[in-house]
């Protein structure tokens, strides 16, 4: 899970929704209001979650597609702006992603297509 919020956003109760088990990717959108990566994962630890901090979305994305295998998942969200910085990233011509809520679903030719 790439994962990434706004300070002033109900982050600790978003975070007890978010489950336990999976492995994330903390980071931060490119905007003043983001909550840095660090900050959002000491907070994600106070609530059971672990992962990695990362500068950036494009890089938080990079690293869940590279450590991901073909059955895994990978989800992008927390905050739109998270989603906008990864839309930005992969370039306005991916028709193939289904958009909802502060989250991204890429089709998997999608992430293989990809050249990162």
């Amino acid at each position: 899970i790439v994962f990434g919020m706004v300070n002033d956003k109900d982050i600790s109760g978003v975070l007890s929704m978010l489950p336990r088990e999976a492995v994330y990717y903390f980071t931060q959108a490119s905007i003043p209001r983001a909550m840095p990566a660090s900050v959002m994962r000491d907070k994600a630890a106070e609530a059971g979650l672990k992962g990695d901090v990362y500068d950036s979305v494009p890089e938080a994305y990079r690293a869940a597609l590279h450590d991901s295998c073909d059955e895994d998942f990978v989800f992008i969200g927390g905050s739109s702006f998270v989603v906008a910085d990864l839309l930005a990233f992969l370039g306005a011509n991916i028709k193939n992603f289904f958009y909802s809520q502060n989250s991204i679903y890429l089709c998997d030719q999608i992430q293989k297509q990809i050249k990162l």
